[in-house]
């Protein structure tokens, strides 16, 4: 009995030995299938075959035809399912569609794609190149206008913003110090419910200012502490429309709270009349 023990050791790594050397062979079998079948062409007038893409759809896209996005995808009903490659569809898309933020290729089942878009939300429009740019939130031309006015009536007014180069779509828009100042106001704007931003100007970055309702230009000073000043502007403007009414207009400072020092902050609102009056010697 003492000398059966190395016997059974023995058979169990010969089993062992056995069953890697099968898993190898199967998977190199399985990977030598898949390069074979990446290397066929189905035809894609059939797209019956056992391994053809039967069905391509594209959700979440507002800005493009569905048939355009497949055709620059590479994708198409009827080629092999083996040769789809996500990841250079995903990158072609991006490249191609300024309104694309992300792309998404999925399989829902075997022979079936869905492209998932996800698009940039919009920034807003500026000037460049004689030409309307509108802006996405990341920074991007999402496309041109021509100018036919002073500013462009339903985007939200980048005053001021800086191009960073060739103005075509697809093309990175401003500055990097434009964006940021542009994209923490309308943050700040949506977090603490402000309706009513038109515009930003930017010209200064040290005295940075923004157009409510056509009715005030807020002053915020530098950018050191925009959202606190958005944050600001929504608890001071309740004050300010009850003591001069909706049609309230003019001028409203909050520049001092744009530094680290507390000890001279403070308010001001200039009404419309009274600027309008003021003699200067």
């Amino acid at each position: 009995m003492a000398k059966a023990k190395p016997k059974k050791k023995r058979n169990r790594m010969r089993i062992i030995t056995v069953l890697f050397c099968v898993i190898l062979v199967l998977a190199l079998a399985s990977a030598g299938l898949i390069t074979y079948l990446r290397r066929q062409t189905v035809p894609a007038a059939d797209p019956n075959g056992v391994f053809s893409l039967k069905e391509i759809t594209v959700t979440g896209n507002n800005h493009y035809q569905n048939e355009a996005i497949i055709g620059e995808s590479g994708l198409s009903v009827g080629q092999n399912v083996f040769s789809i490659n996500k990841a250079a569809a995903k990158k072609k898309i991006k490249a191609t569609f300024p309104y694309v933020h992300t792309a998404q290729v999925k399989s829902p089942s075997f022979n079936t794609i869905e492209i998932i878009i996800t698009e940039t939300e919009l920034l807003g429009a500026m000037y460049g190149n004689g030409q309307w740019l509108i802006v996405g939130q990341n920074g991007k031309i999402l496309e041109t206008m021509p100018m036919e006015s002073d500013r462009p009536g339903r985007y939200f007014y980048l005053q001021g913003a800086v191009p960073a180069g060739e103005s075509v779509p697809g093309a990175v828009a401003m500055d990097e110090r434009s964006l940021n100042i542009a994209n923490t106001v309308l943050n700040a704007a949506s977090e603490y419910g402000l309706d009513g931003l038109l515009g930003i100007d930017m010209r200064d970055t040290n005295d940075i200012a923004i157009n409510w309702k056509n009715q005030l230009t807020v002053l915020l000073g530098n950018e050191s502490n925009l959202e606190a000043e958005i944050h600001l502007l929504v608890q001071t403007l309740p004050h300010i429309l009850e003591q001069n009414g909706n049609s309230v207009s003019g001028k409203l400072d909050l520049s001092s709270y744009s530094d680290s020092t507390d000890s001279n902050d403070k308010i001001i609102y200039t009404p419309e009349d009274v600027m309008q009056n003021r003699v200067i010697f």
